[in-house]
């Protein structure tokens, strides 16, 4: 189910999700093996706290979930995973459940919906950068 499907798709009488606290706070760390994300969203993060973050001691894991040709045309976050949004599903087993994510696309809608998929998935922490990779204002590599 997508970000905007679980905003929106939920009958009047049912509680929507808010992303109020963090992803990683979803859960408590006792419940660690049994975590299943259910409707939790990603926590939305401006470009200049995912740019501190970027240059952390501790850098989360940033994920482009892009197509490879805007990667090609626009260049991406050095150190980045490169996992297209459709393929998500199929390649969770190269991601860290137990990492802090952030994803990012071109302008944040798909990147939600991943981030959307990884907690369903499991994966705890999960960010997503507010207006995507055009908001970045960090280093950036080319092809």
């Amino acid at each position: 189910m997508g970000f905007f499907s679980r905003l929106f798709g939920k009958k009047d009488d049912e509680p929507t999700s808010q992303p109020s606290a963090p992803a990683s706070s979803v859960a408590p760390a006792e419940e660690e093996d049994d975590w299943e994300g259910g409707d939790a969203v990603p926590q939305e993060l401006a470009e200049p706290e995912v740019r501190q973050l970027y240059n952390s001691d501790h850098r989360p894991v940033f994920l482009d979930v892009r197509e490879d040709h805007e990667r090609e045309a626009s260049g991406w976050i050095p150190g980045s995973i490169h996992i297209p949004c459709t393929a998500i599903e199929q390649r969770l087993e190269e991601l860290d459940k137990k990492a802090a994510v952030i994803v990012y696309c071109a302008s944040g809608g798909r990147s939600m919906d991943a981030g959307c998929v990884l907690l369903d998935n499991g994966f705890r922490d999960v960010s997503n950068l507010n207006g995507g990779f055009s908001n970045w204002q960090g280093e950036k590599e080319n092809a």
